[in-house]
Formats: structure tokens, C-alpha cells, sequence
């Protein structure tokens, strides 16, 4: 388990800028991890925090974020290198 600290506004309110997230590396092919759960992907040139689900569109995730200001995207899970899930947070306070 690693602790990272979280930047952007696209997970609030339930995960918001300056907090501390707990991740654990997942192994498992990510079309069979649970769906509505968050996770951190990471890509060769991005990294993001974000609920997940299966596309319609064969090969590709859903990241969809809590905060309604932002809009869910399509990637293809070709792109993801690493994913991680989010174990828990710490609110930061200041």
C-alpha cells in the first residue's frame, strides 16, 4: 500500500484536492475488477483517480468522476498500464 497525495477537483466531494489516498496495486486484468468502484489508472501520459466501468465499446473502461462539473470519458484499456485501487483517504485539513 502506497500513500499518494490526491490533486483536482473532478472526485468531489468524496475525494477532494490535498488529500492523502491509500492505493494498492491491482494485478487482475481490469475488465474483471468490480465496476463503481475508484481506482487510480494510470496511462504512459496521464495518471487519474476515477469510478470505473466496462464501455459499450469493446476494449475500452468508462472513468467516471463524482463531481458533476466534470464529464465521464472513454479510454481504450490498451493505453493502461497500471491501476490501482483506492483504499481509503485522509482529508487534508489546511
Amino acid at each position: 500500500v502506497v500513500w499518494v497525495n490526491l490533486t483536482g477537483k473532478s472526485m468531489e466531494p468524496e475525494l477532494s484536492n490535498g488529500d492523502i489516498i491509500a492505493l494498492k496495486q491491482m494485478n487482475t486484468p481490469i475488465q474483471y475488477l468490480p465496476t463503481k468502484e475508484i481506482y487510480a489508472i494510470v496511462t504512459e501520459d496521464f495518471r487519474t483517480v476515477k469510478r470505473i466501468e466496462l464501455s459499450d465499446r469493446e476494449g475500452y473502461i468508462r472513468l467516471i468522476p463524482s463531481n458533476t462539473e466534470y464529464q465521464a470519458q472513454e479510454i481504450p484499456i490498451s493505453m493502461i498500464t497500471k491501476v490501482y485501487a483506492v483504499l481509503g483517504s485522509i482529508r487534508k485539513f489546511f
